[in-house]
């Protein structure tokens, strides 16, 4: 089963495309799900989340989520990757900072008023149709814009839930800050002692509050956003790879060509090849 950069699927066809959706588990993907005239349910973190009809829900790659075994077959599933979607400097911020996706002591959706069903209903068949065409340039283009569209709807209609269930809301408040002081430093800064020093708590406090709230530690997701940015600039930037390494802060095209190939499983040039196809 290849990795999804792209999709939307019927809830009832989302198992053939991302592995035990019953089972809880942090799927590594931005997940948006659209609830027709029944409602849905999703679990979020360990506990049931009753959405209403014709509404939108936002789960982050880090959330815990299970899908529900009595989801209705009018419930779609869009999925993407931050790879797909961040074209710019901007879109990549906005994924990793958004607290629609980043929240977790929060559960954010949108619940769809009734002169905007029709609208609802001509993006989910847009975006249908942007992944029938995925390997055009239009669709690409088409997909990213509808995503947009979405993201934006979201954050200036969000409706948010508290997850009573989530003890940790001081430790999730300390990834938010983290992440964006990560996004404002990573290029010259990637110890986590920097960040720790002016988050004025220590590593170990810093590592133990991201694994709880992310999963991984202080240390990975420094890298995750490096690759992050450095995908985004193989994909969609016309840099060679030589001007890539400097602009993402390494010493020369080499140490950036082997970090690279350390956490992606590829070179550069390759991943790039693969991305133009």
């Amino acid at each position: 089963m290849t990795a999804i950069d792209f999709g939307i699927y019927r809830v009832q066809k989302l198992g053939n495309h991302l592995p035990n959706i019953h089972l809880p588990a942090r799927r590594g993907m931005y997940m948006v799900i659209f609830s027709g005239p029944a409602g849905a349910v999703h679990h979020i973190d360990n506990r049931a989340f009753t959405l209403p009809p014709y509404s939108v829900l936002f789960i982050g790659p880090d959330r815990i989520s299970r899908f529900d075994n009595e989801m209705t077959e009018d419930t779609y599933v869009l999925l993407f990757s931050s790879n797909f979607f961040g074209r710019s400097n901007r879109d990549l911020h906005f994924l990793l900072n958004s607290p629609l996706f980043n929240d977790h002591s929060q559960v954010y959706y949108m619940t769809l008023p009734d002169e905007g069903l029709l609208y609802g209903k001509v993006m989910v068949h847009l975006l249908y149709q942007a992944r029938n065409g995925i390997g055009e340039r239009i669709n690409q283009d088409l997909a990213h814009n509808l995503i947009e569209q979405i993201l934006i709807m979201g954050s200036m209609n969000v409706k948010q839930v508290s997850n009573a269930g989530y003890r940790e809301d001081q430790d999730n408040f300390l990834v938010l800050r983290y992440r964006t002081l990560v996004a404002e430093y990573f290029v010259p800064e990637k110890s986590v002692k920097f960040y720790a020093d002016k988050l004025n708590v220590t590593e170990r406090r810093l590592t133990k509050a991201t694994e709880q709230v992310t999963g991984v530690g202080a240390k990975e997701l420094i890298i995750d956003h490096v690759m992050e940015e450095a995908k985004r600039q193989l994909t969609h930037s016309e840099k060679n790879v030589k001007e890539i390494s400097l602009a993402l802060g390494f010493s020369g095209e080499q140490n950036f060509s082997a970090f690279f190939f350390k956490y992606a499983g590829i070179r550069p040039t390759e991943f790039r090849r693969r991305a133009s196809l």
